[in-house]
């Protein structure tokens, strides 16, 4: 008919499958953003501590306890030439502190001060509790050896390493008063003070673990991660090269 232009049926075929090649490229290419998304979003929550985990540890009443990585938890503390008023008011906040965030011990770097003083708490079966003030201390003999998992103040509370110490620990350090002590400890009590006299020396329980251990989930993040990285450049390549081909 005049004026009536006539459609090839090849044409439509084609224009139609062009159409769904294309609408099929689109749903992989969002299946594989899709699937890029839940990789990144399951290694984040992997390796990435909670909220909660970085908030203080204690109310502003106190003293600050200072979060791995600061500085100054890398610093060896000094020892204390003399004890005065300065470092019994020091003791008080610091014990406060530590009964305040439930801790079993704290020592002086751990809130900002580079002293040779650490706060701890040691189990008695007969008077529950007892806080010891060490100023000075160190350990002069030391046998035995056991493995468990310690947490830290400085650390998030969702991070426990595997840490082997000494079980049995003979120490000497001085009092407030400025009387020296010496003293034996055992087990769980050993284990504390150890934790404290490492804090005065710049060492955290981070540095006792290993290799970090692939766990099956994480292999299945990268899997899935890599996974869908490949399909997502794959489409975009296909894509690129489609259009050169149309232009």
């Amino acid at each position: 008919m005049p004026g009536v232009k006539e459609v090839n049926p090849k044409q439509v075929r084609s224009t139609s499958n062009t159409v769904g090649h294309e609408f099929r490229t689109s749903g992989i290419l969002a299946l594989g953003i899709l699937l890029l998304c839940f990789a990144i979003g399951l290694l984040l929550f992997l390796t990435i501590p909670t909220i909660a985990d970085k908030v203080a540890l204690h109310e502003k009443e106190g003293l600050d306890i200072l979060m791995y990585p600061n500085n100054m938890l890398r610093e060896v503390a000094e020892p204390i030439e003399s004890i005065g008023e300065e470092e019994a008011q020091l003791a008080l906040l610091m014990e406060n502190t530590m009964q305040r965030v439930a801790g079993e011990a704290l020592s002086a770097p751990q809130v900002g001060v580079l002293k040779r003083m650490s706060v701890v708490g040691l189990s008695r079966s007969a008077s529950g509790t007892e806080v010891l003030v060490m100023i000075n201390p160190y350990i002069i003999e030391q046998d035995g050896s056991s493995t468990e998992l310690e947490g830290c103040l400085s650390l998030p509370n969702s991070l426990k390493i595997e840490v082997s110490r000494s079980e049995r620990i003979l120490l000497r350090f001085l009092t407030l008063e400025g009387e020296e002590v010496t003293l034996e400890e055992r087990d769980k009590n050993a284990r504390v003070i150890q934790h404290a006299i490492d804090h005065l020396d710049g060492i955290l329980i981070v540095d006792y673990a290993g290799e970090p251990e692939i766990t099956p989930t994480i292999l299945l993040a990268i899997a899935v991660y890599s996974a869908s990285t490949v399909v997502a450049v794959v489409i975009y390549i296909l894509n690129r090269r489609k259009k050169r081909v149309r232009d």
